[in-house]
């Protein structure tokens, strides 16, 4: 049995949330939590305390080898943490760490029969001083709408050049032909659990949203870190959420999230929560060589849903479905697809019906909506969509990002979404189709409402931009190719 089955409930606050203790009576804060103030003894009073967002690197060493680390002490509050120092250049001084500004974030920390997650430091970058514009005043509405949404997208980016090059492939023929330029990458200690916690995160810091206030987590991904083993639990916990949420995760492809859309929005309508999380996540995969190695991408876009401070509702829901096994993936073998079998009988058909599906049951047409978001497995497959259905470029660019992270899989539509949920004005209408191969499309109508102005927060444009290259050796570790 893994040593660390005990210790994971146990510690779920400490090294979920960085909450510590602080004494009433002397005020010293301590880190972990504490039964007993060593300076006041049984006078003292200790109470839980949330630590700081953010410290400072006090020491720090480089644990040299192939996965190279970093490991260090971090002063949070006074309290001096021993941790894990992530995302850090690897090739400059040590001692430049001294002294660094540092934020938590949720990561893996070790894995042997089971996966032990908790916070760890990374360097502060400028969007961590961005604070959201949230309304000014409360309103409360009949009907549940979306209220927030966040984004996460890993900043280490690689080049496809880079990747054409390990192959032997010229470049100039895949960045045509999949009409992306370059791709994200997360660390090797993020999944795609670890994605939807950031993601999840910053929907409530955008908001304003108590986590404790979320009953219902619906997580759509493709690349579960567990066969057999509950992903809600961990986001629950890690966002703290507590123990009364309901939730599920669902692996239809990339539709995965958009699939658990009604169920977010029925949550909160039946008065089984005030507030509800969607998120899609996805570590996609790609075996090396394949045309998936050189696409797909990483990242995690969270939606919350509630009645208060609407900012945007669906008006519409239509799914369309088949049998049509265009790409696929057994236990512990990388995804397979048909080739061109994926275009036209999987994800043309699927999304062009849903599409015009919703459209006739709403009596509406292209030119009713202002903008358009399509799922994102290239550039080419989500323009060509738009001109079958009627859409110009005007009305879908805004959405697209595929050319600049790759296909997050089931973060790919919602990413898109959020883009565009960044510059639209009140009672704008949005189309936003996504695609699930195996097969089957979400296509939804969603207005905004007076006041999204109001509610505007850190861009996807801004976490696009925010970025670092890598090379194919890092590459290939955060991939697991490279062990």
């Amino acid at each position: 049995m893994s040593e660390m089955l005990p210790k994971i409930p146990r510690e779920v606050t400490t090294r979920y949330l960085l909450i510590g203790s602080v004494c009433l009576g002397c005020g010293s804060t301590f880190f972990p939590k504490r039964g007993l103030c060593p300076l006041c003894g049984r006078k003292g009073k200790l109470a839980p305390k949330s630590l700081a967002k953010e410290g400072n690197v006090v020491s720090a060493s480089i644990l040299r080898g192939r996965r190279q680390r970093v490991i260090g002490v971090v002063e949070v509050d006074g309290c001096k943490i021993p941790t894990t120092l992530t995302d850090v250049d690897m090739d400059s001084d040590v001692m430049k760490l001294i002294g660094m500004e540092v934020v938590p974030t949720f990561r893996r920390i070790r894995e042997d029969e089971v996966i032990e997650y908790g916070l760890v430091f990374r360097p502060k970058d400028p969007l961590d001083d961005r604070e959201p514009a949230r309304p000014k005043k409360t309103e409360v509405s009949g009907k549940a709408g979306l209220v927030g949404y966040g984004v996460y997208i890993p900043r280490f980016r690689i080049r496809i050049e880079k990747i054409c090059k390990v192959f032997g492939k010229d470049p100039k023929l895949y960045i045509r032909g999949l009409g992306i330029e370059e791709k994200s990458v997360g660390n090797f200690n993020e999944d795609s659990i670890t994605f939807a916690v950031e993601a999840a995160k910053r929907a409530l810091r955008r908001t304003g949203v108590e986590a404790d206030g979320i009953g219902f987590i619906g997580l759509g991904t493709e690349s579960p870190p567990y066969a057999v083993k509950s992903a809600i639990t961990t986001i629950a916990m890690a966002i703290g959420a507590g123990h009364n949420v309901r939730g599920r995760t669902s692996e239809f492809a990339c539709k995965a999230a958009t699939d658990q859309i009604p169920d977010a929005i029925n949550a909160v309508d039946s008065g089984e929560t005030d507030y509800a999380l969607v998120i899609g996540s996805d570590k996609a995969q790609g075996e090396p060589g394949d045309d998936l190695y050189f696409s797909v991408g990483e990242g995690a876009c969270a939606l919350l849903f509630g009645k208060t401070n609407v900012i945007a509702r669906v008006e519409g829901f239509k799914t369309y479905i088949s049998d049509t096994p265009d790409f696929w993936r057994k236990e512990g073998e990388h995804p397979k697809h048909g080739g061109r079998f994926t275009g036209l009988p999987g994800y043309f058909r699927h999304v062009i019906s849903a599409a015009k599906m919703l459209m006739e049951d709403l009596g509406l047409g292209p030119s009713d909506f202002d903008y358009a978001v399509f799922h994102q497995p290239n550039s080419k497959f989500p323009l060509k969509a738009a001109k079958m259905l009627g859409f110009g470029l005007d009305k879908i660019k805004q959405g697209l990002k595929v050319r600049w992270i790759g296909n997050t899989y089931a973060a790919s539509t919602l990413i898109g979404l959020a883009s565009i949920l960044d510059v639209a004005e009140d009672n704008q209408r949005i189309l936003a189709v996504s695609y699930g191969s195996g097969a089957g499309s979400d296509a939804m109508s969603i207005m905004t409402e007076e006041g999204i102005n109001e509610a505007r927060g850190l861009t996807v444009d801004d976490i696009v931009m925010n970025k670092v290259y890598v090379d194919h050796d890092f590459y290939a570790l955060s991939k697991g190719v490279l062990r």
